[in-house]
């Protein structure tokens, strides 16, 4: 019954900033919100950001190998980093036992 409260308590907590941040439109005339929403710069004025998936929001080819980065290598350490904890977990779960 605990844990099933936890989750249930983290999973609220989890779900309540993303709600929070699914309004993005702010009224006219209200300056204090407009503040903080993402603007973009144009000709004609502040725009407001393309939103993910949407047109004008992609990136061209080019662009995503630029931000790939480390490629295969990130995965790597991180499955390796995974594998080196588990096996510091159990090589110290088996001294405790002896």
């Amino acid at each position: 019954m605990t844990r099933a409260l936890t989750a249930l308590v983290a999973l609220t907590l989890l779900v309540l900033p993303c709600a929070a941040s699914a309004q993005t439109n702010a009224p006219p005339g209200n300056s204090a919100i407009d503040e903080y929403l993402e603007t973009v710069p144009g000709a004609t004025g502040n725009q407001t950001a393309a939103k993910p998936g949407t047109a004008g929001a992609t990136l061209t080819a080019a662009e995503r190998a630029r931000l790939g980065g480390m490629g295969v290598l990130l995965p790597a350490i991180l499955i390796a980093t995974l594998l080196g904890v588990i096996a510091l977990l159990l090589a110290r779960r088996r001294s405790a036992g002896r």
